[in-house]
């Protein structure tokens, strides 16, 4: 071969390099661009998730003052009661016992909570109560209870409480 020959040859062979080398840039440089798409795009929605997380969160914060304002609204009425409330959840615990029935019976409402109502009271008409407030007939009775040992006539109501399906889950017991 001659040597013009061989260096057309090799300019074919560089030329065909080339060309394979700039198809491999060229594709380099588009999948580089639709990572970078891809990217952009990725950054873009977490932006807009975290907008929307936070707004979330404002709202849900927004919920538990406004609950928590109503329950502490609710808590002051029941405390500024003259009238003695207790609740008996579905296990026959005190659940909830008012500042006055604390003052009724002498004992501190902290202190009841948990218990049964006979450990408050000498007599078992609280319990019975709860037990028949399947009789819509016997809303209240007026009853002399012992209380620590002393007797004290008071009216004594229950009602039950029942969640929003119906299903009573409690009872409330009024004494005056």
């Amino acid at each position: 071969m001659t040597l013009p020959m061989v260096d057309k040859i090799e300019d074919e062979k560089r030329k065909k390099e080339i060309e394979i080398l700039s198809r491999a840039f060229a594709s380099f440089n588009e999948a580089t661009q639709q990572l970078q798409n891809s990217y952009d795009n990725l950054r873009q929605r977490v932006q807009e998730l975290d907008l929307e997380l936070a707004r979330k969160n404002e709202e849900l914060e927004s919920n538990l003052k406004e609950k928590d304002e109503v329950k502490n609204y609710l808590n002051y009425i029941l405390e500024s009661l003259t009238t003695g409330v207790m609740v008996v959840n579905e296990k026959g615990k005190i659940t909830t016992f008012n500042k006055a029935l604390g003052e009724i019976t002498g004992e501190s409402p902290e202190h009841c909570l948990g218990k049964r109502p006979s450990d408050m009271f000498d007599s078992d008409i609280i319990e019975n109560m709860v037990t028949q407030l399947a009789d819509p007939a016997l809303p209240s009775l007026d009853r002399e209870l012992m209380i620590q040992g002393r007797r004290i006539n008071v009216r004594v109501s229950a009602s039950p409480v029942r969640d929003n399906r119906g299903k009573q889950i409690g009872t409330v017991i009024v004494i005056q």
